[in-house]
């Protein structure tokens, strides 16, 4: 048991640092496909009907990354970026390439502004996103239908939407317990709270500029 704590709490450490010092968006693009945003977030039916069409997308051979940018907190090292997905969405195809980060599709950003394509087989998208959390997962899916489409790789009217797995505890063995059942635990600690870190984070830093603006009117 302290050796799954022990894992657990060095997975929470990793992303907190990520997130301190650099693009969340594009951290969490090196290892996953959909950065979901913190500032307007859609409900978790919406996005995990996404997360279904990107894992078609993958299937059928043209993988892509989608960034959902609610507000300015999504990009607190840039702000200006929310106004420009265009240009978001060239920076981070770049970051990730240079995190040796191979894309096979684009790299797609939705925020109240637009819709940026960047990387392999991207496309300029004119597409109305709303503002909402709704509405710019509404726009990523639209996005991500038509850039597989056009790039070849048309994707099935119907897409199942993607599963939260269901994690049991492990059943004893001999005369103790097999903790490798728990494994699926500990991803699954790590995986909120890094978002949850994200958000603390999110808040310190809107507080801080919140203060120092105080101090330089003062």
């Amino acid at each position: 048991m302290r050796l799954i704590v022990a894992a657990v709490l060095a997975l929470l450490c990793v992303p907190a640092a990520a997130l301190a010092h650099g693009d969340a968006s594009t951290h969490y693009l090196e290892t996953g496909d959909f950065y979901p945003g913190f500032g307007a977030r859609a409900s978790q039916d919406t996005e995990l009907e996404l997360i279904g069409l990107l894992d078609a997308a993958k299937a059928a051979g043209y993988p892509m990354k989608v960034s959902i940018l609610g507000d300015a907190s999504d990009v607190m090292d840039t702000p200006d970026m929310l106004q420009h997905p265009q240009r978001y969405a060239t920076f981070v195809a770049t970051e990730l390439e240079r995190s040796h980060v191979k894309l096979v599709g684009p790299v797609v950003i939705v925020s109240p502004y637009g819709v940026g394509v960047a990387g392999p087989g991207a496309e300029r998208l004119d597409l109305p996103t709303g503002t909402d959390g709704e509405q710019l997962v509404a726009a990523a899916t639209t996005a991500v239908r038509t850039l597989a489409e056009t790039a070849g790789h048309p994707l099935p009217a119907t897409v199942a939407a993607a599963s939260v797995p269901v994690l049991t505890p492990p059943e004893p063995a001999g005369d103790g317990y097999d903790l490798s059942g728990l494994t699926p635990f500990a991803v699954f600690i790590a995986i909120f709270g890094s978002a949850l870190l994200f958000v603390r984070l999110r808040e310190r830093a809107h507080h801080s500029r919140l203060f120092v603006s105080k101090e330089n009117n003062a």
